[in-house]
């Protein structure tokens, strides 16, 4: 808030009553006592604006692929790529899933990776966290994990992988799927998937498109009103130096700057 006048100034006598290092203290807490009393808002940093990186829950489901064992010891992997914007610390995230098999036993783990030079997913960089299979319905519903503060690198591109925990081999959870390539941000969007564990990647089918939803946020700082801020500080330099002219003139000494 800027002020279109400067306060009025106080009259002051000559009096050796006034002290002005005692009335007006120096440093930031006299200087915001000061814009308080004088209305001048000093802002504190504004919430965090919540932004969504990616979101096609609405769109036509298609199908699911698995998430699941193939034996005992081998697992498949899979995961959609996702960017980030100045909003790069993840709140929330949503997929939608199906338990066919109507697995009971384990969970499916989400995990964010980076991305490698050939755009596949490189090295996981945040956990997200697990779904239990006994809690996914066997037919198509959306889950979110939230809660969540994962802080990513702004203006950068991520893979949500899902993995399965403890499932009996045979069984697992599918992740479902839309062929409409909406609510990515970027064209087309890019799947990727792992039959060996999560050890090496190759693309999926660029006509799935895993359906999610990832919600971000930034913190972005308010602005700080330095105009009025620096009105509340001069006029209160201007009273502390007529105070101590107040006080020479009275014969009361000089006070320390």
């Amino acid at each position: 808030m800027l002020l279109s006048r400067s306060p009025k100034l106080p009259s002051l006598s000559a009096s050796c009553k006034v002290n002005a290092d005692a009335a007006f203290p120096r440093g930031l807490p006299a200087l915001l006592g000061l814009a308080t009393a004088l209305g001048v808002g000093l802002s504190l940093p504004a919430p965090a604006s919540a932004v969504t990186l990616a979101d096609n829950l609405g769109e036509t489901t298609i199908s699911g692929v698995a998430v699941d064992y193939t034996s005992p010891t081998v697992a498949n992997w899979q995961g959609m790529k996702f960017n980030t914007t100045s909003a790069s610390i993840i709140n929330s995230v949503t997929v939608k899933l199906a338990n066919g098999s109507a697995v009971n036993t384990g969970s499916v783990a989400f995990d964010i990776y980076t991305v490698d030079g050939g755009g596949l997913p490189g090295s996981k960089v945040a956990s997200v966290g697990s779904i239990l299979a006994s809690s996914i319905a066997t037919t198509d519903a959306n889950y979110t994990l939230n809660s969540l503060s994962l802080a990513l690198n702004p203006y950068s591109s991520y893979y949500l992988l899902a993995s399965p925990v403890g499932f009996n081999s045979g069984t697992g959870i599918t992740w479902r799927y839309t062929s409409t390539p909406n609510g990515f941000g970027y064209t087309p969007p890019v799947r990727a998937r792992s039959g060996n564990n999560g050890s090496s990647f190759f693309f999926g089918p660029g006509t799935d498109y895993l359906q999610l939803k990832i919600e971000a946020s930034a913190d972005v700082p308010g602005p700080l009103p330095v105009l009025g801020g620096a009105a509340a500080f001069g006029w209160s330099r201007r009273l502390r130096l007529r105070l101590r002219a107040a006080n020479k003139a009275a014969g009361c000494g000089s006070h320390g700057a």
